[in-house]
């Protein structure tokens, strides 16, 4: 367990390591956040004392990205391809950094036992590339999940054109209800 915090905090794997801790702390704020208020109240019966902690998190975990981009725009096809907008920008980061973290444990330490910062940057390029194409593919079944959230199961329906029973009184194209 020692060489493992060794590993993790020595020079060459300090970034990622601090950047999976912020994103650990990040997702405990988050399940704090979901947790009711109230179960941080805390009553000493015996003392007459009374803590009260009233702890309110705001929080939003949903990452969305409005942008204007062209229809061919290189950068629209990158977002695109690593389902940008589409599913939760923290999500996406968090396994972005898991896996980093990962492959750079493992890179730095089989191939840069001595820790060279020389030897680390093209560990850190792998790590990366390598990154980004897992999280594209956890993010894959994620996609489908989060447009069964994005549902609006209340907007209106397209009827001109379609086969429909009119249930009022008069019709034209601005007024009328099928």
């Amino acid at each position: 367990m020692t060489e493992l915090i060794q590993t993790a905090f020595s020079p060459v794997n300090a970034v990622v390591t601090v950047l999976l801790i912020l994103n650990v702390i990040y997702w405990i704020t988050v399940i704090l956040g979901l947790l009711d208020v109230d179960f941080l109240d805390i009553d000493l019966p015996d003392s007459g004392l009374e803590i009260d902690s009233d702890i309110e998190v705001d929080v939003d975990a949903a990452g969305e990205i409005d942008m204007e981009l062209g229809e061919g725009s290189i950068l629209r096809s990158v977002l695109h391809f690593f389902y940008i907008g589409e599913v939760p920008i923290m999500l996406l980061s968090s396994i972005l950094i898991l896996s980093m973290w990962i492959l750079c444990m493992f890179g730095n330490h089989y191939f840069n036992p001595r820790g060279s910062f020389l030897l680390a940057t093209p560990v850190y390029a792998v790590s990366l590339v390598t990154s980004l194409l897992i999280s594209r593919i956890f993010a894959m079944p994620l996609k489908k999940v989060y447009e069964m959230f994005n549902k609006d199961y209340n907007a209106l329906k397209k009827v001109i054109g379609r086969i429909c029973i009119v249930t009022s009184t008069s019709v034209s194209d601005k007024m009328g209800q099928a």
